[in-house]
């Protein structure tokens, strides 16, 4: 269910906004928190965050967030547990 959801929220993202990107209105931030990534995506003053890491990580996924202009996410995905 969750692997569903989230191919939605990114065909959305990416299909339906695909006008938008050429104005900049879509974007996406890759943060390193430690074996994988946090990713940051946004579109239209909307932002998502697909997985975390481990609480540790809340540092630089606070400091991507402020870097790119982000003071709440409309969605949080985890891919796994």
């Amino acid at each position: 269910m969750k692997k569903k959801l989230l191919s939605i929220f990114l065909a959305v993202l990416l299909c339906g906004s695909a006008a938008q990107a050429a104005e900049g209105g879509v974007w996406m931030y890759a943060v390193s928190v430690g074996k994988a990534d946090a990713i940051l995506v946004g579109v239209d003053g909307h932002a998502a965050l697909i997985d975390a890491g481990y609480a540790h990580s809340r540092g630089k996924i606070l400091a991507a967030m402020r870097h790119m202009g982000v003071d709440r996410l409309d969605a949080v995905f985890a891919t796994h547990t």
